[in-house]
């Protein structure tokens, strides 16, 4: 039987390669990512016929990147909901063949009971829980995740009522990382105070305070809203101004 081995190296747009007896050599320097996909196709003589068979991989260089979790069976936002004090965290998508994963507490108050690329979760108010993958290149970025307990607030408001100033305060530091915005609303659903574009996952207020503070003196008095945009979720409060 005569049979040859074709090797075809697909490269992602952004990659850089050496070929080297249809090996591929990627050199160091080279950040993590897709380096292309792997196609191989043997052609054999059977029978008189000449026929082949197909089979390709993608190729990944670099440190794991987590892509998806799933938590309680459903996929995952970077805010979780612990059901009766409890949720399970799974990885759902890695890219770049993970042989491990390390789950950390970041903060907060909680347990966790990690099984490989599952853990566990308990915590009778809110805590921030980080999950790692790693390969044989090493340990990847992490995945934060924060777990609240439904019913237990992260933020207060002080004082409330008030007359001059507010005060929105969270309760743990690490919820900082998740916040998007804060909007202040009044009866007739008007943005009255915000603090929208002061992400924290851009690096910009909470690197400065874990507090937001408001002048409200030049506001009618009466009842407003406060929403709190973390992660994909929205926590209400009502504030009074007297």
């Amino acid at each position: 039987m005569l049979c040859l081995l074709l090797v075809v190296w697909l490269l992602a747009s952004n990659a850089y390669a050496v070929f080297d007896n249809a090996r591929l050599v990627v050199p160091s320097g080279v950040s993590n990512g897709l380096a292309g996909v792997v196609a191989v196709t043997a052609y054999y003589n059977q029978c008189g016929f000449t026929m082949n068979t197909s089979n390709s991989s993608p190729v990944w260089y670099g440190t794991p990147l987590i892509e998806s979790v799933y938590a309680n069976g459903s996929p995952a936002s970077d805010f979780v909901y612990a059901n009766n004090g409890q949720a399970m965290l799974s990885i759902s998508s890695t890219a770049g063949s993970a042989s491990s994963w390390v789950w950390e507490i970041e903060g907060g108050d909680g347990q966790i009971f990690p099984n490989g690329d599952q853990c566990v979760v308990l915590t009778s108010s809110i805590v921030a829980v980080v999950v790692h993958s790693v390969n044989r290149c090493g340990q990847g970025s992490s995945y934060p995740l924060f777990i609240q307990n439904p019913g237990n607030s992260y933020y207060r408001v002080t004082p409330n009522p008030t007359g001059n100033t507010m005060t929105v305060q969270f309760d743990y530091p690490e919820i900082t990382k998740f916040i998007e915005s804060v909007n202040l609303y009044d009866e007739k659903g008007k943005i009255v105070r915000s603090s929208k574009g002061v992400k924290a996952k851009e690096g910009k207020y909470f690197e400065r305070k874990e507090n937001i503070d408001w002048d409200v003196r030049g506001l009618p008095r009466g009842s407003y809203f406060l929403h709190v945009n973390c992660g994909s979720t929205v926590s209400k409060s009502q504030v009074l101004l007297n």
